[in-house]
């Protein structure tokens, strides 16, 4: 702007001068200090009718804030021009022009490239007209980098705040305190009330009938009034469509403008209340049945480590019930020492989700000081906002009477398995006896067919080839019919009589192991060489021996 023109001095007076200039001085003075003082440049921009430029002045923040010695930057003013970033010339030549035009006041935020580096600059200027038609920009320069760093991190924080509000699926919500208008709402709000963002805004709960009672808002507001913190507070409330369904609140408050309000997330848990309530129905039903079974019922709550029990459970143990009462503790205590520590895994484990389910069986000390053993099932039935399990459900069966039954099979297991191994040990002395019997039967077999082979056979032989009186030769075929019945049942003939050998084979067979020659069987036996030959073969074929090199005589010598 224009300064305003002091009165004209007499140029002719010297203490007017002198004034003048000491006025000068002191300003000069003043200018320097101040120039010194702020982090910024002080600058004259001149523009001319033509539109050249100059920078009459730079101040010593030149060399500061881009690396200039000012009076280069005098002389060639193109040195700092040149540092504006290029996507931001064009902008700044356009306010320049403006203010040349309008000659009003200009401010922009200008990107310099400093050593390589992009910095921010806020630069504001006031233009003033000379008397030879140029335009004088008075301006002050200052960085403003880390500045514009903050804003960006702000503004990349509050579009990731925005997102994460609008990404929760629970209600969000900033409601004012006085009477509960709806300042915003994310979507999950709007699926919730059924009501849309446009509708909720500006409108109070009231007005939107949320409340299924108007009561449960007044109590709400005092809560939060309260304690400035409201966690898990529970209404029925009302959608826009009018089906009624159950909410659960938690919040604090704010200001906001002046004003208090609350910022709340708003979960619909009609689904869990409706669990809830089918759950206490199926605990009684469960208590009639395990009643009329006569099993105990235990409720545990887990932090505490305190339960309660039913009739049966005391009645179990011998106690009078109510009065019955056990700690995690005294639990622990009334258990066999041997049965704790494997119990304890199981519980614990089944605690932190390891096992699928909790079933364990131990002894419990009575009142009396038996013991009895106890089959003990649970199931977790509730949890905390932090997912930890807080309630847990279950039954007591006295097993003792299956316990002694399963001693008692056992008992009698072990008393079969002694007697079988027994029976075992007299079956296999048994078995070794009549091998023994067998064997002995065999060599007595065969030292009788050997004495018959070495006594009796060299005889029948010479008496064959000769030439009896026929009562005689009678008698000789007599005996070879007894010969040959013997032969038959010798212990090679019993050997192999399962692989269908005729009697006849048999008979050659067993002369074949004694090494008689095809000759002498043939004479022995009344019968051609051929034929023998004939019942040779016919053993091998039997034995599988045809088509290979064994030696029959080995074979059948080698044979039991």
């Amino acid at each position: 702007m224009p300064s305003r023109q002091p009165s004209k001095p007499d140029s002719k007076s010297p203490a007017s001068f002198r004034g003048m200039e000491s006025l000068l001085k002191n300003a000069g003075k003043a200018f320097m200090r101040l120039e010194k003082g702020l982090p910024g440049m002080f600058y004259v921009h001149s523009v001319k009718p033509d539109g050249s430029q100059q920078l009459p002045f730079v101040s010593q923040g030149c060399r500061t804030l881009f690396g200039l010695n000012p009076r280069d930057v005098a002389r060639e003013p193109k040195l700092l021009f040149e540092t504006i970033h290029p996507d931001d010339r064009e902008r700044r030549d356009s306010s320049i022009k403006k203010m040349v035009a309008t000659r009003q006041p200009g401010r922009e935020l200008l990107r310099h490239i400093v050593r390589g580096e992009a910095r921010w600059y806020d630069c504001m200027a006031i233009p003033e007209l000379q008397r030879n038609g140029d335009t004088f920009l008075y301006g002050f320069v200052f960085e403003v980098t880390d500045r514009k760093r903050i804003e960006n991190a702000l503004g990349v924080s509050e579009r990731k705040l925005a997102l994460a509000f609008q990404a929760i699926p629970d209600g969000f919500s900033i409601l004012r305190l006085d009477d509960g208008m709806y300042i915003e709402a994310n979507a999950g709000e709007s699926k919730i009330t059924g009501y849309s963002h446009e509708e909720l805004i500006g409108k109070t709960t009231l007005e939107l009938k949320v409340y299924a009672e108007p009561e449960d808002r007044k109590r709400l507001v005092k809560e939060f009034i309260q304690q400035g913190i409201v966690r898990n507070f529970e209404f029925q409330f009302r959608k826009k469509s009018g089906e009624l369904r159950w909410g659960r609140v938690s919040g604090g408050l704010t200001d906001i403008g002046g004003a208090t309000c609350i910022i709340r997330q708003f979960s619909d848990i009609t689904v869990q209340k409706q669990a809830q309530q089918e759950l206490k129905l199926s605990e009684e039903r469960l208590r009639l049945a395990l009643h009329a079974a006569g099993q105990g019922l235990y409720d545990l709550d887990i932090p505490s480590g305190l339960a309660s029990y039913s009739i049966e459970y005391a009645a179990m143990l011998g106690y009078e019930w109510p009065g019955f009462n056990l700690s995690i503790d005294s639990w622990i205590e009334l258990m066999h020492p041997d049965d704790r520590k494997p119990t304890l895994r199981t519980y614990h484990e089944y605690l932190k989700g390891e096992r699928p389910e909790y079933s364990v069986e131990f002894r419990m000390r009575t009142k009396s000081g038996e013991w009895k053993w106890i089959l003990s099932k649970g199931r977790i039935v509730s949890w905390d906002a932090e997912g930890k399990p807080v309630r847990m459900l279950g039954t007591h069966t006295d097993i003792t009477p299956q316990k002694k039954f399963e001693a008692e099979l056992t008992r009698q297991k072990v008393l079969r398995d002694e007697k079988a191994a027994q029976l075992e040990s007299a079956n296999q002395a048994l078995m070794a006896a009549l091998q023994h019997r067998d064997a002995e039967k065999r060599a007595i077999e065969e030292t009788l067919f050997q004495n018959l082979k070495k006594l009796i056979f060299p005889n029948v032989v010479a008496l064959s080839a000769c030439k009896l009186p026929p009562k005689v030769m009678a008698h000789v075929r007599a005996l070879q019919n007894n010969l040959e019945t013997a032969i038959d049942s010798s212990p090679l003939a019993s050997a192999i009589r399962y692989r269908d050998l005729t009697p006849k084979e048999l008979q050659v067979a067993e002369f074949i192991r004694q090494g008689l020659s095809t000759k002498e069987i043939a004479e022995f036996l009344g019968i051609s060489p051929g034929s023998v030959s004939f019942h040779r073969n016919s053993i091998r074929e039997k034995l599988r021996l045809k088509n290979k090199k064994t030696n029959l005589k080995r074979f059948l010598s080698e044979m039991p």
